[in-house]
């Protein structure tokens, strides 16, 4: 009846990004589905984080401990944007997505960690149910929207 916002809260990534072409760049993330976070509260009886993050019908971390997206071409599209498509793994399936990207600038030090860092956005839309993840389908959509605000460090 509305849009449903959540979020992951733990990943890992791993950037080589060349600014004078960008298409020759690399990326890869990897997302712990256990970070699943949808700010409703929990009650006593129904722990609604943990039922979408262990139920076989769901996420089913036991199982599928880990997401993956790994970028197999960048199609740049303007001086600051491009269309990533990758490879992404989810539940034991993979299927390729796209990703508008938009490189919103970079420093040369971090005012916090004094690191060099990079920004970005991105958008796409998948569907659950190529991944298997059918559950409750039409009730709850089948169209998820990804929406990526990612500040990346250097190490």
């Amino acid at each position: 009846m509305a849009w449903f916002v959540a979020r992951f809260t733990n990943f890992t990534t791993d950037l080589g990004f060349d600014a004078a072409a960008p298409e020759k760049s690399s990326l890869s993330v990897t997302v712990d589905p256990s970070s699943y976070r949808s700010g409703v509260m929990p009650k006593p009886q129904l722990n609604f984080d943990n039922l979408v993050i262990s139920d076989p019908k769901l996420f089913n971390t036991p199982k599928f401990p880990r997401i993956t997206y790994v970028a197999t071409k960048i199609d740049r599209t303007g001086p600051a944007t491009a269309k990533v498509t990758g490879d992404l793994t989810m539940l034991g399936v993979t299927k390729s997505v796209v990703l508008d990207a938009v490189f919103n600038g970079s420093l040369k030090a971090h005012p916090f960690s004094k690191r060099p860092v990079l920004g970005f956005s991105a958008t796409g839309i998948l569907k659950r149910s190529d991944f298997g993840m059918s559950y409750l389908i039409p009730q709850v959509g089948d169209e998820v929207e990804i929406s990526v605000e990612a500040e990346l460090v250097t190490k």
